[in-house]
């Protein structure tokens, strides 16, 4: 019963991972604020989106605040630097 309860969040969060994905492909440095607002999803599932991402070394967080975090899909970027 336990290990359901652990991945009942993913399974949650999988139909807004595409869309989040895209948003920052096409703007690899954001606020969850900037996801949320942009992609008409819930706040709280695109923070569960991007916190998810972020575990999954995808994207990097750029700040440490509490408030008003930074995250960056820094492989994208990095491409571009080449």
């Amino acid at each position: 019963m336990q290990k359901l309860t652990k991945t009942r969040p993913v399974c949650e969060n999988v139909k807004s991972l595409p869309i989040v994905y895209d948003f920052i492909e096409n703007k690899p440095v954001f606020s969850i604020k900037e996801v949320a607002k942009q992609t008409g999803i819930s706040y709280n599932t695109a923070a569960k989106a991007v916190d998810m991402l972020v575990e999954l070394k995808i994207l990097i967080k750029i700040n440490e605040q509490t408030r008003y975090k930074l995250f960056c899909y820094m492989e994208y970027i990095d491409i571009f630097r080449m």
